[in-house]
């Protein structure tokens, strides 16, 4: 199975993408807020981006196993509780959890979009995979700032500091080096340069999304149509999911999410029951716009702090 081909056909769907979106934006200039509203991206994060993670239990079994135990029990335990601090942890200190998010999330960003490349090995690699994963963040934060602000300041009640920090950034041009730096190391990390080629080329979607559209649209779009369609790829490979009868067949990106659905499907069932739950307890809330805002950002916290862990004790399995 040719993995390099299908890596490279996740980096230009998500291009096509991103064009197609620009040229309908182009005809339609209210396509923004008519179909990329919050209503719908939401819907994308919900079955597209939170199914990435709906396998972590085969890599449970695996990490079990290599402790000698079977007991799923203990996995699910184990995970649903890391999820229950990481929202409690949102709610009690909202600053600090945002804070951390900001700092997990473009490490995590950064290492798992390289993935399937062949990437240098270097003694600050995991600086650089973090540098490159905070265009997610700073992209948004150099086109749409005042909007990207905003959302800050509702995820965070007492976020003053974060704020703060934030506007000296920007009133001195600050932003700016962090998307370049962000362009920098996506070019330094591989030699190849054909990989460098399809690095540049997500990280200018992921600018032209950021100059297009509003900050969680840009952010709903990038993270399932490159970065967890990624990772599933990622996942089909390491779980070795798709079993090739005839090693003539011919493996397609279709083929792999068709399977890869089939074995998700009920964790990403269960996810979206949960979202749907929690969004009927917060009607009460003034703005429906911003219950989804609530929900969305701390909920995937609450799914990143136990994904993280668990690819981390894989990983260590893996390569054990």
């Amino acid at each position: 199975m040719n993995y390099k081909v299908l890596n490279q056909k996740i980096s230009f769907i998500f291009l096509r993408v991103t064009f197609l979106l620009f040229a309908i934006a182009a005809i339609a200039p209210n396509f923004n807020n008519l179909i990329l509203n919050d209503y719908f991206c939401s819907f994308l994060i919900l079955t597209i981006g939170l199914s990435h993670g709906a396998l972590d239990n085969q890599k449970g079994k695996i990490v079990l196993n290599f402790f000698r135990s079977n007991k799923m029990s203990l996995f699910y335990f184990s995970y649903v509780t890391f999820s229950l601090l990481a929202i409690s942890c949102w709610y009690n200190f909202p600053t600090i959890s945002l804070l951390t998010l900001l700092i997990i999330g473009p490490y995590h960003f950064g290492k798992d979009d390289c993935d399937l490349f062949k990437i240098n090995k270097f003694s600050f690699r995991n600086i650089v995979f973090f540098v490159k994963g905070t265009v997610v963040i700073s992209a948004p934060l150099l086109f749409n700032f005042n909007e990207t602000i905003n959302i800050f300041r509702l995820l965070s009640s007492d976020s003053n500091f974060l704020i703060s920090s934030l506007l000296y950034l920007n009133e001195n041009n600050l932003i700016l080096f962090f998307v370049l730096f962000g362009f920098i190391s996506s070019i330094y990390l591989p030699r190849d340069f054909s990989i460098k080629f399809l690095l540049y080329v997500e990280f200018t979607s992921i600018i032209l999304l950021n100059y297009l559209f509003k900050p969680f649209a840009a952010f709903a779009i990038y993270f399932c149509f490159l970065h967890s369609m990624r990772h599933i790829i990622v996942l089909n490979k390491s779980l070795n999911l798709l079993k090739i009868k005839n090693k003539e067949s011919k493996t397609t990106v279709f083929n792999i999410f068709n399977n890869f659905y089939k074995h998700a499907i009920k964790l990403t069932l269960i996810s979206s029951f949960i979202f749907l739950s929690c969004m009927y307890v917060s009607s009460n809330l003034l703005y429906v716009d911003d219950t989804l805002l609530r929900i969305i950002f701390p909920g995937l916290a609450a799914l990143t702090l136990p994904h993280i862990i668990l690819d981390f004790l894989y990983e260590k399995v893996k390569n054990s």
